[in-house]
């Protein structure tokens, strides 16, 4: 299997019409080697240029195909600086709500679901479903909550959600009072990041994806094996380093590690 799936992909239509041609040359028992005719020259095939699609990309698609993310999860890529923020994972909420009529607590998921309602007096409200890492969280927004942050919920990346979550009975509500695209909580506290580099080549890649990503507050070293020593550059400008960054760095050729300093 070719490694670069983006490139595999915008290849099928290539491979369609190649094996088209063979077919179409088998059937009229022509021979490329030995026929009395000249044959008919085979479509060219070339692979696109440009990186393969980051992590996000291919869970976005695998989602989009099967209805689940089977390979990892898109949560994965932010696990470390989750923990810095103090998010509450799924699979901690009935801990976390246990001896409290209420709490208020901060969450992290990518949307998998989303119903918008009208109540008995006209008022709009929605159900909002998040997967993260271990399970799934459903979120209620009521009217203003939802009318402030409705685009919000259109968008394709993670978000945090600010919520109060309400026992009732045996079980509990969570009542949605803040999102905010975790990207953007993410830069706001990242710290830096450090690039282990073993081919220079490889650095064009790298400026183009920090130059998608943006400026920002972080700081960020390159660490380049030049093979008898590592060479350590801190670069002056400061970074955005969101998740989707750091995602596409690890798909780069040539960056052996990335780590947050």
């Amino acid at each position: 299997m070719h490694d670069n799936r983006r490139q595999a992909f915008e290849a099928i239509d290539q491979l369609l019409s190649q094996a088209e041609f063979f077919r179409r040359e088998a059937e009229s028992n022509q021979s490329s080697l030995f026929g009395s005719d000249a044959p008919d020259a085979a479509p060219t095939f070339r692979l696109s240029d440009g990186l393969d699609w980051t992590q996000a990309d291919k869970l976005r698609l695998e989602f989009e195909a099967l209805g689940l993310y089977l390979s990892s999860h898109p949560m994965d890529e932010y696990e470390s600086l989750l923990e810095r923020l103090k998010i509450t994972r799924s699979d901690q909420l009935v801990e976390k709500i246990s001896g409290q009529d209420t709490v208020r607590l901060r969450l992290a998921g990518q949307i998998s679901f989303f119903q918008e309602r009208v109540s008995g007096k006209g008022n709009r409200f929605a159900f909002v479903q998040f997967t993260d890492k271990s399970g799934l969280f459903e979120v209620t927004l009521f009217s203003e909550t939802l009318l402030q942050y409705r685009d919000l919920l259109k968008s394709e990346g993670a978000l945090l959600v600010t919520a109060d979550a309400r026992r009732e009975n045996e079980t509990f509500k969570l009542l949605g009072v803040r999102l905010q695209p975790l990207e953007d909580v993410i830069a706001q506290k990242h710290t830096g990041l450090g690039l282990w580099i073993d081919d220079l080549d490889c650095l064009d890649d790298i400026k183009a994806i920090l130059r998608n990503d943006g400026g920002g507050h972080a700081p960020l070293k390159f660490f380049i094996n030049m093979g008898t020593e590592i060479v350590e550059i801190s670069m002056a400008y400061k970074f955005r380093l969101s998740g989707t960054l750091r995602e596409g760095l690890k798909s780069v050729r040539g960056v052996s590690r990335i780590q947050d300093i």
